[in-house]
């Protein structure tokens, strides 16, 4: 049994914003937040080789994910110096 993989001809755009915060404790230790949203849609379509188009099957997915992330962070050099 062959699978025939065929994709359609449309564009997906992914949408990805990204936006975050650091403050410094000191000149080289910071600590930071950052918020980060992702949205993607696909779609392909699958069926066995030789079948016909209304044999095929089409799988939809559609992504929406959010992302919270915090930390600390060390620079080995002054970001504030002149």
């Amino acid at each position: 049994n062959q699978q025939d993989v065929r994709a359609d001809d449309d564009l997906f755009p992914t949408v990805t914003v990204k936006a975050g915060l650091t403050w410094y404790v000191t000149p080289n230790l910071g600590v930071f937040v950052e918020y980060k949203y992702i949205n993607k849609h696909f779609d392909t379509t699958f069926g066995r080789s030789g079948s016909d188009l209304e044999a095929l099957d089409t799988v939809e997915v559609d992504m929406d994910a959010q992302f919270v992330e915090g930390g600390i962070e060390w620079r080995f050099w002054d970001p504030f110096a002149q």
